[in-house]
């Protein structure tokens, strides 16, 4: 089975369809949230994943859309991204954001937005420290991640963990905690939008890093009147 995991597509819909267009054939495809934000193209992004997607949970910047509590906790930047996103996106679609769950799992895979351990905390995984200890901990063989926008699969074999990129091999006995990274919004210094693919028959997982026309993206996102800082910062992937 191949699996495509995508997440914190951030409303860029040029950036989705440029994903979507190098795809290739799957089995399931899974979205780990943060549908929306920051981009300008919500209503189109919700609806391709409500209708391609066989696994779909809620990131914070979804929550915020229904949680004004969660909303506080954001910078003014991705307030006013929020603010915009709901004058625009219909009930239904409202309604389909806010019934997200918070992890789902097929088999031995975990699919979460942030921590496995206290999901709706919204707690960044970024150090080494804290990759280690979420893999000490896991239950499952392999848990997808997103939330931080920077890709990494992190391996733990006999209490010895390492830091892995591009296309790997899984080792009996191993445990992975993998971040796809963000199609919409690239942290990493890449501007490239990033997703994963993980090939269960082969034990296969790979970080796919493509180019797509952010220009594009920021030519619509100041037609909306979005913040210049939101627009300026597809450019360097930060």
């Amino acid at each position: 089975m191949i699996i495509t995991i995508v997440s914190d597509i951030h409303a860029n819909l040029p950036a989705l369809k440029t994903a979507v267009n190098n795809l290739g054939t799957c089995d399931k495809i899974a979205s780990l949230g943060d549908i929306i934000g920051y981009g300008p193209n919500p209503v189109e992004c919700i609806d391709w994943v409500k209708k391609n997607t066989d696994i779909s949970i809620k990131g914070n910047h979804d929550s915020a859309l229904c949680n004004d509590s969660d909303l506080n906790k954001f910078n003014e930047y991705a307030r006013e991204a929020i603010y915009i996103s709901k004058k625009i996106i219909p009930e239904l679609q409202y309604d389909y954001i806010c019934k997200l769950p918070l992890t789902d799992k097929i088999d031995d895979i975990l699919f979460v937005h942030a921590s496995p351990y206290a999901p709706e905390s919204w707690g960044y995984i970024m150090s080494k420290a804290q990759m280690y200890y979420i893999l000490k901990e896991q239950k499952h063989k392999v848990t997808f991640i997103g939330h931080s926008h920077v890709p990494f699969i992190a391996e733990l074999k006999d209490d010895d963990m390492r830091m892995l990129g591009g296309k790997m091999e899984m080792k009996p006995g191993a445990k992975y905690l993998v971040n796809v990274g963000s199609v919409g919004q690239p942290r990493d210094g890449d501007n490239r939008l990033s997703y994963a693919v993980f090939d269960t028959d082969k034990a296969s997982i790979e970080i796919k890093r493509i180019k797509y026309d952010f220009k594009e993206t920021q030519r619509m996102m100041r037609e909306l009147g979005l913040p210049e800082f939101l627009i300026e910062r597809l450019e360097y992937g930060r």
